[in-house]
């Protein structure tokens, strides 16, 4: 019967992520860490900006989404969109459909 519990808190401890750190370079990480601690920077880019570095650390991503007040599925689209087109071009909104914001 002991071995429940400790079958029990495996199963609750969190996992690391079987997605790779995307690779970066001392600049990015340079910008990565000032935009981290920014606080005039889009909100938004703030915290792709410490899902990223957080996931570089190696945390585990239902941590990263804890502390960067996420979802766990935003934490992976992050990492993919960073994986996928850099670490820049990450932390960037998409392109909305529909006319053009006036200036």
């Amino acid at each position: 019967m002991a071995a429940i519990p400790e079958l029990l808190m495996e199963a609750m401890m969190a996992r690391k992520t079987e997605r790779p750190a995307p690779v970066m370079s001392n600049e990015e990480r340079a910008m990565l860490r000032a935009l981290a601690g920014s606080q005039t920077a889009p909100v938004r880019e703030v915290q792709r900006a410490r899902i990223l570095l957080a996931h570089e650390r190696g945390l585990p991503l239902k941590e990263i989404a804890r502390k960067a007040g996420v979802s766990r599925p935003t934490v992976y689209r992050c990492i993919d969109k960073a994986l996928a087109t850099g670490v820049e071009e990450a932390l960037r909104d998409a392109p909305r459909p529909g006319r053009e914001p006036r200036r």
